[in-house]
């Protein structure tokens, strides 16, 4: 199709407030191979039924239109009397595919699913003529791509945004990937990659970046190209955090270079300075060295070697090899410490040890107790299980093992009776918001006894609590042996408007209730038998009828959404009440 026009303008005439109210769009729309089947995507009655006469004007087309392309439809009074006849034809009465036929009041077949009716059955006018043209659509057609124009502003200006949206093959019949939008106030921004393959000029002040990585695949990157020559550590890179500059790597007119970082302020101490005139390297901070043997490089001094902190990565064999004093007043870090003496040696260096490393020992003897591994600060690995009297962590607790973490939690209780709580997880706070008054339970996770244990029944609860005031003591869902839940609350679902799309209103509805089937049954599963006797609905019947309030595992129905039935019901009962009202009707009328 081919439009000539030197503008198309879309209105939208709703004046309401927000997004939504306010969107024009324009939608392109195909089809996936094999959706098409001219034989069943034909469907839908025209427009309103058109009068051409002066008389009664009371005759209406109804119906769905089952042909397969668009046919006019005529209907023509052609005789007056009790009651009134008419004709009809499909070519403006070249030909006529019937006379005479009388007007009942009620709908009268045509073909191809088209009816027509009549309000009443005289006083029509001889040769007044109805005419309507059925609506040929192809159902189903998916949006492949938008573009979309919505009011970014207020209801008091005109501020506009457009995006332009496509559908990557996983967003049903509406296109979800939003591919660039422009905003109000000239900014644009691409919801993907952008690929230019043609050169890049931006004439704006300012380049922002903001990814996590930056790749560039250029071999020399030249900055302050054709500026004036650099001064005062002028041209360089730059770090900022939080608004504030972290430090820098920068050359001067001199060939200097500085690098930097913060020290209280931006950028204000040197740490390391490199002078390529005298060859110097200056290194105003500490000098930790992390590699192997690669470097290679013996030490020589006259007088013993202070330093703040030692790192080499190689151990404490490192420092013997270099056969020099070591002093420090501070903690002294090693990756791995390997003497050949034994943990004790670590004690008698009277020594802090640091390492982010696990360390392992044949036999750990510091004579400080176990207190002593804690104020190492090491991982302790063993292959026999571990028990503590009691257990406090300031950090994390991480459980690791080669086939999936198991974290139990077992009760001392010989005799378990039903209330016996068998463990839980307590979630603690202060009470109060300066974090100044007695810890208090702000929720907790229990396993409770649901009955006295036997060697063969062992039925527990899980019960999961939350705090008004004082303690965690308020009971909101019970998880039951026999896999019954409990919730003490309201459930509510998720259901406002701005959450949804393609919304449309149930039709059929009492004709799904009518053909669902309620049933009583017994549950095979051991746990739930006693429960006795249930009712309830089917799964595989309900799917076939209404597949959306049913859940599926591996394609097989197996369960049905009841609370997404209430819908269903009203829409039913709003149908149901419709046709007693027309009952109504009608028995007025015959009264009458």
């Amino acid at each position: 199709m081919s439009i000539s026009r030197n503008s198309i303008t879309l209105i939208n005439p709703d004046e309401g407030d927000g997004v939504t109210a306010r969107q024009t769009k324009i939608d392109f729309m195909g089809f996936s191979d094999g959706e098409v089947d001219i034989n069943d995507v034909f469907s839908g009655v025209g427009a309103t039924s058109q009068s051409t006469g002066s008389g009664l004007d009371d005759i209406t087309f109804q119906g769905t239109y089952t042909g397969t392309s668009a046919v006019t439809y005529y209907v023509k009074i052609d005789a007056t009397g009790t009651p009134d006849t008419f004709s009809w034809s499909k070519d403006n009465f070249s030909t006529t595919e019937a006379t005479g036929v009388s007007l009942t009041g009620s709908a009268q077949t045509l073909d191809s699913g088209v009816t027509v009716t009549a309000s009443a059955t005289t006083g029509h006018t001889l040769n007044d003529v109805w005419q309507m043209t059925t609506v040929v659509d192809i159902t189903d057609p998916h949006v492949l791509a938008q573009i979309l124009v919505d009011h970014e502003g207020s209801s008091a200006d005109d501020k506009g945004e457009l995006a332009i949206k496509v559908n990557d093959g996983n967003d049903g019949q509406a296109p979800s990937k939003t591919v660039m939008t422009g905003h109000a106030n000239g900014d644009v921004t691409f919801g993907g990659s952008a690929t230019i393959t043609g050169d890049l000029t931006v004439s704006g002040t300012t380049t922002t970046i903001s990814t996590t990585n930056l790749l560039v695949e250029d071999k020399v990157m030249t900055l302050n190209d054709g500026g004036a020559a650099a001064s005062g550590g002028s041209v360089g890179l730059e770090v900022e955090e939080d608004g504030s500059a972290t430090g820098f790597f920068k050359t001067n007119d001199t060939g200097d270079w500085t690098i930097r970082g913060a020290n209280g302020a931006a950028a204000a101490t040197a740490t390391i300075d490199v002078n390529t005139d005298a060859k110097t390297l200056t290194i105003a901070g500490s000098l930790n060295i992390e590699a192997d043997s690669a470097i290679n490089q013996d030490v020589t001094s006259d007088a013993a070697v202070t330093f703040a902190t030692v790192n080499t990565g190689q151990g404490a064999n490192e420092l013997y090899a270099m056969n020099q004093d070591v002093e420090t007043t501070d903690a002294v870090t090693f990756a791995t410490v390997n003497t050949g003496q034994g943990a004790n040696e670590l004690y008698a260096m009277d020594q802090a040890v640091q390492t982010t490393d696990a360390v392992t020992f044949a036999t750990v003897n510091t004579g400080q107790g176990a207190n002593e591994l804690y104020a190492m600060n090491q991982d302790v690995e063993t292959t026999d299980a571990v028990t503590f009297a009691g257990l406090t962590s300031t950090a994390d607790l991480t459980a690791k093992t080669s086939d999936g973490a198991l974290f139990t939690l077992q009760t001392s209780e010989t005799t378990c009776v039903d209330g016996d709580v068998l463990g839980g997880i307590k979630f603690q706070a202060p009470n109060d918001s300066a974090g100044t008054d007695a810890i208090a339970i702000a929720g907790s996770i229990e396993c409770i006894a649901e009955t006295t244990f036997t060697s063969s029944v062992n039925k527990t609860e899980m019960v999961f609590k939350t705090a008004s005031s004082g303690a965690a003591d308020v009971t909101n869902v019970t998880m039951h042996s026999n896999a019954a839940v409990t919730f003490a609350g309201t459930v509510i679902e998720s259901s406002a408007r701005e959450l949804k799309e393609n919304i449309e209103p149930l039709s059929g509805s009492l004709d799904k209730i009518m053909a669902m089937q309620g049933v009583t049954f017994n549950w095979k599963d051991e746990n739930r038998k006693t429960l006795g006797k249930d009712v309830g609905m089917i799964a595989d019947e309900v799917s076939e009828i209404f597949p959306e309030l049913v859940s599926y595992e591996k394609e097989k129905p197996s369960g049905i959404k009841y609370s997404k039935m209430v819908s269903l019901l009203v829409e039913g009962m709003k149908e149901q009440q419709n046709q007693i009202e027309e009952l109504k009707a009608e028995i007025k009328a015959l009264k009458n």
